[in-house]
Parts: C-alpha cells; structure tokens; sequence
C-alpha cells in the first residue's frame, strides 16, 4: 500500500506541476498605433510630375504616358543625335541625303521616316 500511495502522490505532484506549466501567462494589453495607408497615386499624377501628358494615344486610344524629349525639334542627320529618332519631314524622300529633326517625345505613333546616316529611310507608320 506504501507503493500505491507514493505512486499516487507523485503522479498528483506531476499533474500539479503540469497544470502549472500550462497556463498561460497573463499579458499586458499592447497598445498599437493606428497605422494610415498612403493615399494611392495614379498613373497620370505619376505621369505629370514627370513633366509628361497622359492620355490616349494610338489606334485603339489606350493610355499612356507621353513624355517630351529636351532635345525635340533640333537639326539632325541621324538618331544617334537625337534622344529618341531623327525623323524626315517628307516620305517622299526615302533614300536621299537629307536633315530632320529630333523627335518631340516617346509617342511611338504616327507616320515618319527615320534618317540614318545622313538617308531618309522609308516611312513607317505604327498605329
């Protein structure tokens, strides 16, 4: 009987303990601050303060952002002068000596023709 009695304290002493160690501590309440998402910017406020137009642009009139080039309108004889292309001001004078100037801005669109080398290129229009 002195061994069941032993038995039975050290089991009742581990549940104790046990129970002890598996109650959760009570925690202080953290105070968390109230966090602000920034406001969202969007596309066309992105677009003007880079000094940029927004709007539709191309056949199908998507969106886009447009942004000049410093250099638009200068004398040129090739692109490698321009911060974007060297165009022609005539189609019809593919494949002859000529000067253009830089192009305005980054619009893809429209009809031009690129001078390379000192040549006006055919034209090419992309819509």
């Amino acid at each position: 009987m002195a061994k069941f009695f032993r038995a039975a304290l050290i089991g009742s002493a581990l549940l104790v303990i046990s129970a002890c160690a598996s109650a959760p501590a009570k925690q202080d309440r953290v105070e968390t601050p109230d966090i602000t998402a920034p406001k969202p910017v969007s596309a066309a406020e992105v677009c003007i303060s880079k000094g940029g137009s927004f709007g539709p642009a191309g056949l199908l009139g998507a969106d886009r952002c447009t942004l000049p080039y410093s250099d638009a309108g200068a004398v040129c004889t090739d692109s490698s002068q321009c911060e974007g292309r060297c165009y022609a001001g005539d189609f019809d004078a593919a494949g002859y000596e000529g000067k253009g100037q830089c192009q305005a801005n980054d619009n893809p669109f429209g009809c031009n023709s690129e001078i390379v080398d000192g040549i006006v290129q055919p034209g090419l229009c992309v819509d």
